[in-house]
């Protein structure tokens, strides 16, 4: 009888035990999605004021500032100390130190930024572009520590694809009620093209590989009208850089997957996106003439759409370059490319981002910011090849964030890419940097104990 009572008692407290690590693990499932959901909102707020108004000229400083200008600041302040407020709260997740320690390189790199004000010819500039960096650093931390498993990052994918989607929805709306003042390379639009060719080609692998990789219900609900939506962004913004890298990069996320249920779903996503740019283009005006200009990408010279030419990049880069040398090690100021504040380029003189990655931060930051800056890439980098070929779906999370650095590597090419202002690239940047933190850290191997405790 005693033997039978204590069988019982044993299986009864295996039960519980069971339970209550049921209770644990639903309980930080729904923590890491809170925080997940909270990050999101702030990125969502930076980003809709992401945008300009017609022949507005950009504030130089403080005491220029309008109300656009002024929205932007009071935004990204205010999604800064809301972020603080949140880490604060975010007391059983993983401990803020552990992810300063994975991204020291990059907090290296936000400091030394802070320093060079101090001889930036336009410090209201560096400053303010300071304190975006600082959100989006920190936006990286909190999807750091909100994120350990493969929940999270079904969820951090989802919503930086619904994001992305109704940014994207806003441009095409916004085009088909004004037309080109909505979308084009003038100053007098309220996005640049630029701006939407990268929200169109991020969304399309981010929502692929959120569909591919760790699909939910929602991302099936908006998978299709999302692509729609991206195809049609992708056709407004005609950029030839985007055409290049992205179908290509595209194709390697069905590869990579190995997946034929997505192969037919893209078959099927064809057949409806073909009839529809027959309806809409049916002489193929369009498609032609993007063909066409990338075609004579590399060919095409002069003052008409330069800025979206090679031609017009290497004028730039040949008039930065000579500013950069004035301060090879310190650099010129964050965010600022030449010792005046302005360079007299295509006859319009103002502070121009250099369109090229290392060649934006090395002239801004100088040598010093370029190591730091790199010093700070090299974790993620090293965590994300680390997984890459490992199977399960720590080696699937490895590779969908790899393509997405992939394409943002060739964009920086010839695009200030993450190192530039606040936008859609930079946002999704530090959102994934967050992700390989937060889901490929070793959790023992690389850190002190003590460190590692939560």
């Amino acid at each position: 009888m005693g033997s039978s009572q204590s069988v019982l008692l044993g299986r009864s407290t295996d039960s519980f035990l069971v339970d209550d690590a049921n209770q644990a693990l639903t309980q930080k499932l729904k923590s890491e999605q809170f925080f997940v959901i909270v990050a999101m909102m702030v990125a969502w707020v930076a980003l809709a004021f992401v945008f300009s108004l017609p022949d507005r000229d950009e504030p130089l400083t403080a005491a220029g500032l309008d109300l656009l200008g002024l929205g932007k600041i009071i935004s990204r302040i205010g999604g800064l100390a809301f972020l603080v407020a949140v880490n604060l709260m975010m007391v059983r997740q993983v401990r803020i130190r552990v992810v300063v320690f994975y991204l020291a390189g990059f907090i290296a790199f936000f400091c030394w930024s802070v320093v060079t004000i101090s001889w930036s010819a336009l410090p209201a500039v560096s400053g303010g572009q300071l304190i975006s960096l600082a959100l989006l650093m920190l936006l990286g931390a909190t999807v750091a520590r909100a994120v350990e498993s493969d929940h999270g990052v079904r969820m951090a994918l989802f919503l930086l694809s619904l994001l992305l989607t109704t940014r994207a929805l806003a441009m095409v709306l916004l085009y088909v009620a004004i037309g080109a003042t909505s979308v084009s390379r003038e100053h007098d639009s309220f996005f640049h093209s630029t701006d939407a060719a990268e929200t169109a080609s991020i969304g399309i692998l981010v929502l692929t590989t959120a569909m591919m990789g760790f699909p939910n219900w929602f991302t099936r609900v908006i998978f299709y009208p999302g692509m729609i939506i991206f195809g049609a962004l992708f056709m407004i913004a005609q950029n030839r850089l985007t055409l290049i890298i992205t179908p290509p990069i595209f194709l390697l996320i069905f590869l990579m997957n190995g997946n034929r249920q997505g192969l037919v779903k893209l078959a099927f996503l064809c057949s409806l996106i073909v009839p529809m740019i027959m309806l809409a283009d049916p002489g193929l005006e369009t498609f032609s003439k993007l063909v066409g200009s990338t075609e004579q990408y590399a060919m095409r010279s002069g003052n008409d759409d330069t800025l979206s030419t090679l031609s017009g990049r290497t004028e730039l880069w040949e008039a930065i370059w000579p500013e950069y040398l004035k301060s090879p090690i310190f650099g010129l100021g964050y965010f600022v490319t030449s010792t005046t504040g302005e360079l007299d380029v295509w006859f319009v003189p103002r502070n121009y981002t250099a369109h090229n990655q290392v060649l934006q931060v090395l002239a801004t930051t100088g040598i010093v910011g370029l190591a730091l800056f790199l010093s700070g890439l090299a974790i993620p980098f090293q965590l994300v090849m680390s997984k890459l070929l490992r199977k399960g779906s720590e080696g699937l999370a490895a590779r969908s964030i790899a393509v997405i650095f992939l394409w943002m590597a060739l964009w920086g090419l010839l695009n200030s890419s993450f190192s530039g202002p606040l936008g859609t690239s930079s946002v999704t940047f530090w959102i994934i940097v967050g992700l390989a933190v937060g889901r490929l850290r070793k959790h023992s191997a690389n850190l002190p104990a003590t460190l590692e405790k939560a």
